[in-house]
């Protein structure tokens, strides 16, 4: 056997044979090259928005996050799948509740000031999450199985922000707790009120014909 490695050089002269040598080299050359650079560019953007989904607020990886999220909405929007937009919405709104609840666990002295930045975020988040419920329920297109998702997210989101409000019981200070605990509850209560408003979203569909989410489990989100 023996070891080949490929050389770059030797592929413009090949191609020489073929096309004219200008060509090759003050075209074709060039271009590949650009190719090969917005590939490795790729590529690392790539790696960096994975590496970023676990960062939180303070990171520096965590603007690669937020704008991966702004590029998945943009891309959805621009091919005009509004359901995958509200999808995304709501699960955004449930990374900014996990994301509240894990700097609250932190030792940062700056962690309530960056909790309720996170907070009004979260709140920004369902009040696009509600505008879309409404867009879905005025059109005739299926929607039930994006509903079902924000109605079981607005749920993960309740028991998150439970689990802030604990973590807020036991801080050493008392006003700015108190301040964000206040926050918390309000969104909580925004939350809750989403989640019942999905359920209407459901059956509203479900009475116009939508089978993408069985009758059965219409039953168990009004019951939930």
């Amino acid at each position: 056997k023996h070891n080949i490695k490929f050389n770059f050089e030797n592929a413009w002269q090949a191609m020489s044979v073929f096309l004219p040598h200008v060509v090759v080299y003050n075209v074709v050359r060039p271009a590949m090259v650009v190719v090969l650079i917005m590939v490795m560019g790729v590529g690392s953007w790539v790696a960096t928005v994975s590496a970023s989904y676990e960062s939180l607020p303070g990171d520096w990886l965590y603007p690669a996050k937020r704008v991966a999220e702004k590029t998945q909405v943009a891309v959805s929007a621009a091919v005009g799948n509004k359901n995958e937009v509200a999808k995304l919405h709501g699960e955004f709104a449930l990374r900014r509740a996990i994301e509240t609840r894990d700097i609250v666990s932190q030792n940062n002295p700056d962690k309530l000031k960056i909790a309720s930045e996170t907070v009004d975020d979260l709140k920004d988040e369902m009040n696009t999450v509600n505008s879309k419920l409404e867009e879905i329920k005025t059109t005739l297109d299926s929607g039930s199985e994006v509903v079902k998702n924000i109605n079981q997210n607005a749920q993960e989101i309740t028991d998150v922000l439970k689990a802030v409000k604990v973590n807020l019981l036991i801080s050493t200070d008392d006003t700015g707790a108190s301040n964000l605990s206040s926050q918390v509850s309000e969104v909580k209560t925004m939350v809750k009120d989403t989640a019942v408003k999905a359920v209407e979203v459901m059956v509203e569909k479900h009475l116009q014909g939508d089978v993408s989410v069985s009758k059965d489990d219409v039953k168990q989100a009004i019951s939930d």
